[in-house]
């Protein structure tokens, strides 16, 4: 009976500890789950940027091959015109990845969340972008000597006239 007595009266300190350890447990996986949802939503940030910048680029690659196409082609003042808007184009769109690449790797190396994949992806895409100026730079110079040789064919011709 004494027996029965100590560990009635012992029982409750028992129970008392293990409400501690769970409230305590509690709180951890609480702040665990805010600590995923938080990596979780700046990893989709990540994404959506990384998205937008690629499409951006895809974008760029249909119209570079337009513009050469254009440029090939027989040139008018019309075809000229659209073949220069197009390229300002795209040096714009060149330009808006740039500043969100750049925007990107802020908050990448501001970010408490590393990710050494994200990272080969930041680098990957600031490649893509330094090959599209290159791209966009000779092109610009095929274009500018175009120009030339259709001026200087207008001129032969104005002559022949």
């Amino acid at each position: 009976m004494r027996k029965l007595v100590i560990i009635l009266l012992v029982l409750p300190f028992f129970t008392a500890c293990n409400q501690k350890e769970l409230k305590k447990l509690k709180e951890e996986n609480a702040q665990l789950t805010q600590i995923a949802q938080k990596r979780d939503s700046t990893i989709n940030d990540f994404v959506e940027s990384f998205q937008a910048i690629a499409a951006n680029l895809d974008s760029i690659k249909v119209k570079e091959k337009l513009i050469s196409v254009q440029a090939a082609g027989e040139q008018t003042a019309d075809s000229k015109t659209q073949v220069l808007n197009d390229l300002n184009l795209v040096k714009s769109q060149l330009n808006k990845n740039k500043a969100d690449l750049a925007d990107l790797n802020n908050k990448l190396k501001n970010s408490w969340y590393r990710n050494s994949k994200l990272k080969k992806l930041t680098e990957s895409l600031q490649r893509q972008i330094q090959e599209k100026e290159e791209s966009v730079a000779n092109l610009t110079s095929q274009v500018a000597a175009l120009n030339g040789k259709v001026d200087n064919l207008n001129g032969q011709v104005a002559e022949l006239k």
